[in-house]
């Protein structure tokens, strides 16, 4: 049970929510608590912190006092990041069991001759195992090559084996598609299967020993940024709380924060696979940029950025049924994936305080800025999140950028309305969350599908795009249309390598450099022809 989301102690959660300045989330039926790099606090059970101090001798409720750390101790105080936890066991409980690769994990005792009159259910628990990739992302470091060609993908709707996406979990749903190891990779996820499921649940299809098998996942590599794209809504539960996200919204989840990722509801949507993107980065953290001269309102607003509240499974009684469960825990670590098992949850957080924190942000509360006058400004403009290089001063190791769809693209008449021909030192990857892209009015870049242009590779509109906006004469402002849609992209400042995945998917348009052989110099030629004089400047 969590007791700071169930019905039967929502008294609880409100009070405790309401003491740490958390606020009531209708859509989510969720306490957050709103902010951004500030300290919060948060308790499940009234009087759980400790006041005065941080680990005294005996915490309240006997609970264990841990420190959770995203920075080293000497970091300085404006980027030191921790978190203290109050919890039932601390963390170092069960690591008896040791840490192992997948295909070992699943020749341990726990899964082998356990019950020999339930086959298929032993079965069914092994193959959650044995599905696990031995490297995140289904991908080695020593698998990936450099490709400099512009690349682009039709939307990932299944993986790439022959098991289709509903076969996996959130951990065995995420593909890698281009990464500079130790530094920053791009994933797409696709699964149709949760990490953890209730007991009690009684719609659930899958066999009974088969739920009792709790799956949980935490990245000593690096920060994940999670995109949802389509399908269900995310229900992610963390060590510090409950996180819904949907549509048009993000999640960050910090390194070393215990985490599984469920499929919640989505109003209108059938579709039973949950699909998205997945940023990480190995290095820094994420942060809102800098506004310099925009002044100290605009992009993100950091009231509209969403924290936990502190919630917790209960342990189990000797008599409940619940004692059964058994608790496989992830851990990322060199890219790799080990795993071990434990007997009760690693979400038994009673409390806790810090600002070393997971939260979500929705993308519809931007607040875009643009010229008012001429030219369609850079991208960057539209920074949500960025993480700063510790090189070359103002060049981010990466960057997080929306594109609005409620956006104005320019106001005079002599703006070309999509973005320029460019090359660029950055790598740019780019996403469609839903409607069309203005720089890609044709059908190859569709909701759900991806492009690559890396360091220098030269991109730009497609020749339809260019030429509609070209003959457009643009007598009024230009409001985005009611179809256009939500775009994205992250930005590094290094080279990506790609993965086998990515090069030989069913999903790549091998095409997609076409889309400007129709951008040739014949205008110009013809422009000689005539006896009109060039066009004056503006």
């Amino acid at each position: 049970m969590a007791y700071s989301s169930t019905s039967s102690e929502k008294g609880n959660a409100a009070s405790a929510a309401a003491a740490a300045g958390g606020v009531w989330n209708e859509r989510d039926e969720l306490y957050y608590l709103l902010g951004f790099g500030n300290s919060f606090e948060s308790e499940a059970l009234p009087n759980a912190l400790p006041r005065g101090r941080n680990n005294p001798r005996n915490v309240p409720y006997h609970l264990y006092a841990e420190q959770l750390n995203g920075t080293a101790f000497t970091s300085p105080r404006s980027c030191n990041r921790r978190t203290w936890l109050y919890r039932t066991h601390p963390s170092v409980h069960g690591t008896s069991s040791p840490l192992l690769p997948p295909d070992q994990l699943s020749h341990s005792k726990l899964f082998k001759g356990n019950n020999d009159d339930n086959d298929d259910d032993d079965d069914s628990v092994v193959h959650t195992i044995r599905n696990k990739p031995s490297c995140f992302g289904h991908c080695a470091p020593q698998d990936l090559t450099w490709d400099p060609n512009p690349m682009r993908w039709k939307p990932f709707s299944t993986n790439s084996s022959s098991e289709t996406a509903q076969d996996h979990d959130f951990v065995s749903g995420c593909h890698l598609l281009a990464s500079r190891p130790e530094q920053v990779s791009i994933y797409v996820y696709a699964f149709g299967q949760n990490m953890t499921s209730s007991s009690s649940s009684s719609s659930s299809t899958l066999p009974q020993m088969k739920k009792k098998l709790q799956h949980h996942l935490y990245n000593s590599d690096g920060h994940f940024l999670i995109v949802p794209q389509g399908g269900p809504d995310l229900e992610i539960q963390t060590e510090l709380g409950h996180l819904k996200v949907g549509h048009r919204e993000i999640a960050v989840l910090p390194r070393g924060m215990m985490f599984s990722v469920n499929k919640g509801k989505r109003e209108g949507q059938d579709d039973d696979v949950a699909r998205g993107y997945l940023l990480e980065v190995e290095e820094g953290h994420f942060q809102l940029p800098e506004l310099g001269p925009i002044g100290s309102n605009g992009l993100v607003n950091v009231r509209d950025v969403c924290h936990p509240v502190a919630s917790y499974d209960a342990t189990p009684s000797t008599d409940d049924s619940q004692q059964q469960q058994q608790h496989v825990i992830w851990n990322k670590f060199g890219g790799q994936l080990f795993g071990r098992t434990q007997s009760h949850s690693p979400f038994n957080v009673v409390a806790w305080h810090g600002n070393y924190v997971p939260f979500k942000y929705d993308l519809n509360k931007f607040c875009a800025i643009g010229s008012v006058t001429y030219d369609h400004l850079d991208p960057s403009m539209y920074t949500v999140l960025t993480v700063p290089s510790h090189g070359e001063a103002g060049t981010a190791l990466c960057d997080f950028v929306v594109f609005p769809s409620n956006r104005i693209m320019a106001t005079d008449s002599n703006t070309l309305r999509p973005p320029w021909f460019h090359r660029n030192v950055m790598t740019e990857f780019m996403g469609l969350l839903d409607g069309v892209y203005d720089a890609k009015q044709e059908d190859g870049f569709q909701p759900g599908g991806a492009s690559l242009h890396s360091c220098m590779t030269p991109h730009g509109p497609d020749a339809s795009s260019y030429q509609a906006a070209v003959t457009n004469p643009c007598t009024s402002p230009t409001a985005l249309p009611p179809t256009a849609g939500m775009a994205f992209m992250f930005e590094t400042c290094h080279k990506l390598k790609l993965s086998p995945f990515s090069l030989s998917s069913p999903h790549r348009d091998l095409g997609y450099a076409t889309c400007w052989d129709d951008l040739d110099d014949s205008s110009f030629r013809n422009s000689y022809k005539t006896d009109e004089p060039p066009l004056p400047p503006t």
